[in-house]
C-alpha cells in the first residue's frame, strides 16, 4: 500500500515538473522569392512576436529555412506530415516558419507553426514590397497569443483593455451673455413704438387744430365746444410731445448700449482650457466677435 502511495506521488511529482518545463522553440529563416532583405526583415518581426509570447520558453533561430531542411530530411514541405518530421529531426517543440512571396507590387507573407502533437496552424498577411518587415508584427501576434499592436492617435497611450479611449471632449466655453446688445435692441424698438405713438397724436392734435379754427363763435355753447376742442388738443399735443421726447431718448440709450457691446466685444479676450492625452494648456481668444 504505501509503495502505491509512493509511486503515485512520483508520478504526479515528475508529470509537474514536465508540465513546468520550458518549451523549446525554434524560427526558421523566411522562404519565398521576395527581396532577401525583406525576408530577413520579416523573419527578425517573426522573432520578435514569438519572444514576447514565448515567456519562460526558449527560444532559438534556425540555420537554414523550412524548405531547405525538408529537402534534407527527404519530405514534401507542403504536406503536414513533413512538418512534423522536420520538427522532430530538429528536436524542438514549437517550429515557426513561413514564405513571402512577391506578386504585382504586393508581399504575401504566410507564417506557420507547428506544436507537438497539434496540426500545424498558419496566419496570412500582404504588405507593399517597400514596407518595413516589422508591418506584419500586428496580423501575426495572435497566432502566438501577443495581442496586436495599437497605435493610437497622438501617441496616446491605450487603456487597461488595449483599445484607444475616447478623445476628452471639453464644453464649449460659455460666452458671456451680452445684457448690453439685448437692452440696445429693446431700447430701439420701444423708441420705434413711442415716436410711432408721439407722431400720431401730433397728427390727431393738427386735425382738433383745424375743427377749431372752422367752429363759429356765436352761441355759448359754440364756445363751450370750442373749450373742449382746445382742451382736447392741447392734452394731445402734450401727450405726443412727450412720447417723441421718449422716443429720442430711448433712441439715444439704444444707440449707447449697442456700440458699448461691440467695443466690449472687440477688446473680450477669451480663454479655453485644452486638454490633449499628452498635455494640457490654455487656448487665448483675443477680439472674438
Amino acid at each position: 500500500m504505501i509503495r502505491q502511495w509512493l509511486a503515485c506521488v512520483l508520478v504526479l511529482t515528475m508529470t509537474a515538473q514536465a508540465a513546468a518545463a520550458p518549451v523549446s522553440i525554434m524560427v526558421m529563416p523566411i522562404d519565398g522569392d521576395a527581396d532577401s532583405v525583406l525576408r530577413t526583415a520579416i523573419a527578425a518581426a517573426v522573432e520578435r512576436v514569438v519572444k514576447s509570447g514565448a515567456g519562460e520558453n526558449t527560444v532559438q533561430v534556425g540555420g537554414a529555412t523550412f524548405a531547405e531542411t525538408a529537402a534534407a530530411v527527404g519530405c514534401d514541405p507542403a504536406t503536414p506530415e513533413c512538418a512534423e518530421s522536420v520538427r522532430t529531426t530538429l528536436s524542438v517543440d514549437e517550429l515557426v516558419w513561413g514564405t513571402a512571396t512577391l506578386k504585382d507590387g504586393q508581399v504575401t507573407v504566410v507564417i506557420r507553426k507547428k506544436v507537438k502533437e497539434a496540426p500545424p496552424e498558419d496566419v496570412t498577411t500582404t504588405i507593399a514590397a517597400t514596407d518595413p518587415g516589422e508591418k506584419i508584427e500586428p496580423a501575426i501576434g495572435p497566432l502566438f497569443g501577443t495581442k496586436p499592436i495599437v497605435t493610437c492617435p497622438d501617441n496616446a497611450i491605450p487603456g487597461p483593455d488595449g483599445t484607444c479611449q475616447p478623445k476628452e471632449q471639453l464644453p464649449p466655453p460659455k460666452r458671456q451673455a451680452r445684457t448690453d446688445r439685448a437692452l440696445g435692441i429693446t431700447a430701439l424698438i420701444g423708441s420705434g413704438v413711442l415716436l410711432i405713438g408721439g407722431l400720431t397724436l401730433w397728427n390727431e392734435k393738427s386735425k382738433k387744430q383745424g375743427d377749431i379754427d372752422d367752429l363759429p363763435t356765436n352761441t355759448v355753447d359754440d364756445f363751450q365746444r370750442l373749450e373742449a376742442l382746445e382742451d382736447d388738443a392741447g392734452k394731445k399735443a402734450l401727450y405726443g410731445n412727450l412720447l417723441v421726447f421718449g422716443a429720442v431718448a430711448a433712441g439715444v440709450v439704444g444707440f449707447y448700449l449697442i456700440r458699448r457691446d461691440r467695443r466690449q466685444q472687440r477688446d473680450a479676450v477669451i480663454v479655453t482650457p485644452t486638454v490633449t492625452p499628452t498635455s494640457a494648456g490654455v487656448l487665448i481668444t483675443i477680439g472674438a466677435r
